[in-house]
């Protein structure tokens, strides 16, 4: 997996109006933050950014205000998603169960984004290259808890996306949260495409462990439409 800095990403958009460009780094900025915080704040910081977005006013030499560019528009409908994962207990050869986060009348998942939660499948209905995310934290249950490896990928029909490795360790040694976050950007994912997440272990048994749902989750959102 190549890890991505994402004022990289954000700069290949400079090309862009300017205030879409501080739509776009407030979003990046929402991310980052959920990454490093958990979906617990997730309501609260897109709330946040959706009013930046609105309050931003375009030069006075532009004849078009913001809210009537289409661009700006298309940002503003929802070029993001968060998911949170839903199942606490550590499942091998499983397909991860995300939820969205409610707001208000929204959720965390974006209108350019459409979720069945019974499948745990997220359908992103615009081609593009999309920045993506995985944050994992487990905690042990139990002093017993044994070693184990979890792989959590994202897949799109049957490829993997991104992939991400935890390395849990024996609880008799080191009896501690482990957390594990990884990223990727996914070019040219094709329109209506269809994400989901499998978790694998090394061994069948992945005893005294459990994943921390407000601090584990996936993350998505469009780099570039083009």
């Amino acid at each position: 997996m190549t890890s991505t800095d994402v004022e990289s990403l954000v700069s290949t958009l400079r090309h862009r109006n300017k205030c879409v460009y501080v739509c776009l780094t407030c979003l990046t900025v929402a991310l980052v933050a959920t990454s490093l915080c958990g979906a617990a704040v997730f309501a609260l910081l897109w709330g946040n950014v959706q009013k930046q977005i609105s309050s931003l006013k375009p030069p006075q030499t532009m004849s078009m205000s913001l809210s009537s560019s289409p661009e700006a528009d298309r940002f503003k409908s929802g070029h993001l998603a968060y998911l949170r994962a839903t199942q606490v207990e550590a499942k091998h050869n499983h397909t991860m169960i995300w939820e969205a986060i409610p707001y208000g009348s929204s959720s965390s998942v974006g209108s350019n984004f459409q979720y069945d939660q019974p499948k745990g499948m997220l359908t992103v209905k615009s081609a593009g290259s999309y920045f993506v995310y995985i944050n994992l934290r487990f905690t042990p249950t139990d002093t017993s808890c044994a070693r184990n490896r979890i792989n959590v990928t994202l897949k799109s029909a049957g490829e993997p996306l991104l992939s991400c490795v935890v390395e849990l360790p024996d609880c008799q040694v080191h009896y501690a949260p482990v957390t594990k976050k990884c990223w990727d950007v996914v070019r040219h994912l094709q329109e209506n495409s269809q994400l989901s997440a499998d978790m694998h272990g090394t061994k069948d048994e992945l005893y005294g462990w459990k994943l921390v749902s407000n601090d584990s989750g996936l993350g998505i959102f469009l780099v570039d439409s083009s």
